[in-house]
């Protein structure tokens, strides 16, 4: 059993509740490399960033599984990089914006950014 410290998080209104990332994925976020991702793949891998802690979050509970279509159906972009900055710093991992503007991959050994959709 994990055990999973939980945070509510409010922007214009709307309340999330967050879960806590385990060192193993927060492992994964800063061993991941940007070198030669598409767009498409950064937004995969900032979906599945609130994805896993959305599913922390819920954990033993029998809500409806987080996934990216529901993310897309249920989220607005403001919200959803609320959302990426507060776990990211809930974490202790820096927030860093790319140049790009499309954030959440850090290069191997700096650390992680929010992605910008």
């Amino acid at each position: 059993m994990s055990i999973v410290r939980k945070k509510a998080v409010t922007i214009d209104g709307a309340e999330f509740v967050i879960g806590s990332l385990t060192m193993r994925q927060v492992e994964t976020i800063v061993a991941w490399s940007p070198e030669g991702k598409t767009v498409g793949e950064l937004k995969t891998r900032a979906i599945n960033l609130v994805i896993n802690s959305f599913t922390n979050a819920e954990f033993m509970c029998e809500a409806q599984p987080w996934t990216p279509e529901r993310i897309a159906n249920e989220i607005d972009s403001t919200s959803f990089d609320f959302l990426q900055t507060e776990i990211l710093s809930w974490s202790k991992l820096t927030v860093v914006k790319t140049e790009a503007g499309v954030g959440g991959v850090p290069a191997a050994g700096e650390a992680p950014a929010a992605p910008q959709l």
